[in-house]
């Protein structure tokens, strides 16, 4: 029986460096003026900062059949039918990324674009797919005016992902077998949700319409090993 087990808490904050990881770093101000967007107006949580981050895989090598404790000898039949199973699986659940936020059309008269005034908090105690924040909170700044909301708003949807997978071995002689496997990767068909839309006057601000995982996919093999 084998454990390993991993988890990782952290937080990490830039001016608007793009890591390129498929999240949005939001809409930067640099290199204006601080005297006219105030000082660290870039300042907020970077595309890498995932929070928490907890990873769990085991192995479970079942004691029954040859060469093992139980069911070892004897009967042939039970032996066949109950000897030599592995069950294997990993568990991963993290929180989500920040949300890069933006002006769906930009009226600041720079080439930067813009990013929309904050008006209230904008976090909900029970965000769902087509409501992830109170989308209220957000207007657009007036034409030729940058808006004063930081550059990322809060973090999107979590992850939580399990795999699984069984396998068999059927002995052949000494230094030979043949092992049969099946494995099930994420068992539970649990939807994994993208980022909401986060661009100010975009019909789909605010609501989540896409996933970024594929549904449960199952697959068989098998191994002759010599």
């Amino acid at each position: 029986l084998y454990f390993l087990l991993s988890y990782t808490y952290g937080k990490s904050l830039n001016n608007g460096l793009l890591q390129s990881l498929g999240v949005g770093s939001g809409i930067k101000y640099f290199p204006l003026s601080q005297a006219l967007v105030g000082a660290n107006a870039d300042k907020a949580l970077s595309d890498i900062d995932l929070r928490q981050n907890f990873t769990l895989s085991w192995v479970y090598q079942m004691p029954f059949g040859k060469n093992r404790p139980f069911l070892n000898s004897g009967n042939t039949a039970l032996l066949a039918v109950l000897g030599n199973w592995q069950l294997n699986g990993i568990t991963r659940r993290r929180t989500g990324f920040p949300l890069p936020l933006s002006m769906s059309t930009n009226q600041s008269g720079t080439q930067f674009g813009n990013r929309p005034n904050r008006t209230c908090d904008g976090a909900l105690s029970d965000p769902t797919p087509t409501r992830w924040f109170n989308t209220s909170c957000f207007v657009a700044p007036a034409v030729g005016v940058l808006g004063n909301a930081a550059r990322t708003l809060g973090t999107g949807p979590g992850q939580v992902n399990f795999d699984f997978s069984v396998f068999k071995v059927f002995p052949i002689r000494e230094k030979m077998d043949l092992e049969f496997r099946t494995e099930i990767f994420n068992i539970f068909n649990t939807p994994q949700f993208d980022l909401p839309a986060t661009a100010v006057g975009s019909a789909s601000f605010g609501q989540i319409i896409a996933t970024i995982n594929n549904s449960r996919q199952i697959q068989f093999a098998l191994k002759f090993r010599f």
